[in-house]
């Protein structure tokens, strides 16, 4: 892979990731410098960055796909199909409508309903589950931040993630909130199998009132942010569900 190529899938992933569906710039770069460094002459960089991104998932597919339709080193190609084909056998238990996928993680926001009454539980799911090879650890979430978009968050220091709510429409959010104690026990980490999965119940009627309208909510695991996975290059974000609270 030549060296004006590379600036090309530079050049290309910045401006994807100006779109609000993609991933943050910086993380981008990271990627396209992981797949240059697939034709670096030091071995040991080449096979670091086959690993990491390997690691990474599916997110790096395309990129690696639009490299490849360029002018390669045959270093380069072989490498590159090799990833492909190793995300394609070990990262089946990945979930269409999950988040992104971070340090072997992934996680997914579920309800068994969208709608509820206004004064009664309102009742999420969030699953983290391994989807990629060899297994891993995850710390356990004990305590959840609540960020209110546009009001505030509220937070305390041994949180592992946060429920970041948003309004649609005419909705009013609460102007306070507090944290939901998952467990108050000693923290501990969970090894993880590939495939293997933990639920947590999200009661968040206990910390907040929400009004009558439509929300959408989604969970941000403090992955990279306080290193809570290994290798992390970003936080592990859920997909966003709507709600709707009459």
């Amino acid at each position: 892979m030549n060296a004006m190529a590379v600036l090309i899938l530079l050049g290309s992933l910045s401006l994807a990731a100006q779109s609000p569906t993609t991933r943050p710039v910086v993380i981008d770069k990271q990627i396209a410098a992981l797949i240059a460094q697939l034709d670096s002459p030091d071995a040991a960089l080449r096979e670091k960055a086959t690993a990491k991104l390997i690691n990474l998932g599916p997110r790096v597919l395309k990129p690696l796909r639009d490299a490849l339709a360029g002018e390669t080193t045959p270093e380069f190609s072989g490498r590159a199909r090799q990833i492909i084909e190793e995300i394609s056998r070990q990262w089946k238990y990945v979930n269409e409508i999950g988040g992104n996928v971070v340090g072997g993680f992934q996680a997914t926001l579920e309800s068994r309903t969208s709608t509820f009454a206004a004064g009664r539980p309102i009742s999420l799911n969030l699953v983290f589950r391994c989807v990629g090879a060899n297994g891993h650890r995850l710390a356990e979430t004990r305590t959840i931040d609540i960020e209110l978009a546009d009001v505030a968050v509220f937070s305390t220091p041994q949180s592992e993630g946060k429920l970041v709510i948003k309004r649609v429409g005419d909705a009013k959010l609460p102007q306070k909130a507090a944290p939901i104690i998952c467990n108050s026990g000693e923290p501990h980490s969970i090894d993880f199998l590939v495939g293997g999965s933990v639920n947590t119940a999200l009661w968040i009627d206990h910390e907040l009132q929400l009004a009558p309208g439509e929300y959408e909510v989604k969970f941000i695991y403090y992955a990279q942010s306080k290193g809570l996975l290994e290798e992390a290059i970003e936080d592990l974000e859920s997909n966003t569900l709507r709600i709707k609270v009459h």
